[in-house]
């Protein structure tokens, strides 16, 4: 029986590359570096916002001047990171289809804290998620597990009730790591090959089939 269902949210639930990309170019461009393309974004977010400025500097980039740049960018981004962002099509109905199933929902980000919980309740307002989670002064990121216990813990269910969605090989790996299911979505911001090296549980193309597997393997 499957009881909950873990989220990452960018490249998941919502599509916030073109704000991730302005961003971060901004911060570059202000040190005098070229700007990345949207498509070299979209294949280095998901670990963070320090590691995705240091893929986007030259390999020699000292560490100092990696953290400048991250400030800046994470302080560009906090003007910026509700400009674009939106709920990919079908989320929200795929949500409130779980939700009405009595599905216990959460979401698990390795965005700023602050930023993942504003922009879950601006663009998720009708949905009761039991924990939203983002990234925390003192706790790794993932793909280390850590916060995806504390989210079963918080849903007072074991590991194997629940799956772990996202559209990463970091979102797999925590998956895999927690002692979850994992289910890869193809909408996001890796490619299909990348997922499949995972071994995800399944892999969905859109976000509806996500209710129709839980359904089905609940029957």
């Amino acid at each position: 029986m499957i009881s909950g269902l873990i989220f990452d949210l960018d490249g998941t639930l919502i599509d916030s590359i073109a704000d991730i990309t302005f961003s971060s170019n901004l911060a570059l461009s202000k040190y005098g570096y070229s700007s990345r393309s949207e498509e070299f974004v979209r294949k280095n977010t998901g670990k963070g916002f320090r590691k995705l400025i240091k893929d986007m500097l030259p390999d020699n980039t000292s560490d100092e001047l990696i953290d400048e740049i991250t400030n800046l960018y994470t302080i560009e981004y906090g003007k910026h990171y509700m400009d674009k962002t939106k709920a990919y099509d079908g989320v929200k109905e795929m949500l409130l289809k779980l939700q009405n199933d009595g599905i216990k929902l959460a979401v698990n980000s390795n965005k700023k804290n602050e930023y993942t919980v504003n922009l879950m309740k601006k663009i998720f307002p009708d949905i009761d998620f039991v924990a939203t989670i983002g990234e925390r002064k003192g706790i790794v990121n993932k793909p280390d597990p850590t916060t995806a216990l504390e989210i079963a813990n918080i849903m007072h269910l074991n590991t194997n009730e629940i799956c772990y969605v996202g559209d990463s090989e970091v979102d797999m790996k925590t998956g895999h790591n927690a002692n979850m299911r994992t289910i890869a979505c193809l909408w996001g911001f890796r490619s299909k090959e990348v997922l499949l090296a995972e071994n995800p549980t399944v892999i969905v193309n859109k976000p509806i089939d996500i209710y129709n597997f839980i359904k089905e393997h609940n029957k």
